[in-house]
Order: C-alpha cells, then structure tokens, then sequence
C-alpha cells in the first residue's frame, strides 16, 4: 500500500460493511492515515478477524456487529462509537444496497 495521502489523525470513521473486499481496503487507507475506525458488518466473526487484524490492540479500531437497517441498532452503534472515540468525521457505506434516493428523504424501510 501507498503511504497514506491524507492526515484523519483523531479523525473517525464509521464504515458498514467493514468486512467486505471494499469495506476492507476502505479500513486499511483511513487506519493507515490515522483514523480511528468503527467498524461494522453483520458477519460478526469476520467482523472481529478482520479488526483483530488491522489493530491486535483495539486502540483505534471498535469492532461492532450492527444491523444498518435497523435504526434501534444503529442508535446504539452511535451511542456506542461517541462514547469511544467522540463524534464521527466520516461515514462509508459499503454494504447492502443503494435506492436511487436522497438520504434525508429515505424512510427506515427504504434505508
């Protein structure tokens, strides 16, 4: 890998999917710019392989199995990284499906 481009040095990222091929190399460029990482994905185990791999410590990373369509579940997630590691710089969304439309226009269903 490349020497990281960008500084997310206490910066944090939340990624879904985060045990994915995408979810993956995503994880490895913001670890690797300094970011911390709250990671996510249903397949808990890989889930926890995977952090385990990129932090042994669990320093920067936060592994969570959650749901992202489920809001209860996602409002503990939240609650859950902002006690870590405090607000959220970035979000990557690299799991399930996209619905051709806007966010903020979405219902809980639709997302």
């Amino acid at each position: 890998m490349k020497p990281a481009q960008y500084d997310f040095s206490n910066k944090t990222l939340l990624l879904t999917g985060a045990a994915g091929t995408i979810g993956r190399a995503v994880a490895r460029r913001f670890f690797a710019s300094g970011a911390h990482c709250v990671l996510t994905d249903l397949d808990q185990d890989a889930l926890e392989a995977f952090a385990k791999e990129l932090d042994p410590h669990k320093e920067r990373v936060l592994a969570v199995p959650c749901d992202a369509t489920r809001s209860a579940e996602v409002d503990a997630l939240l609650a859950t990284a902002h006690k870590r590691f405090g607000p959220l710089h970035a979000l990557v969304t690299a799991a399930g499906l996209y619905r051709d439309a806007l966010v903020a226009d979405m219902t809980d269903e639709e997302w």
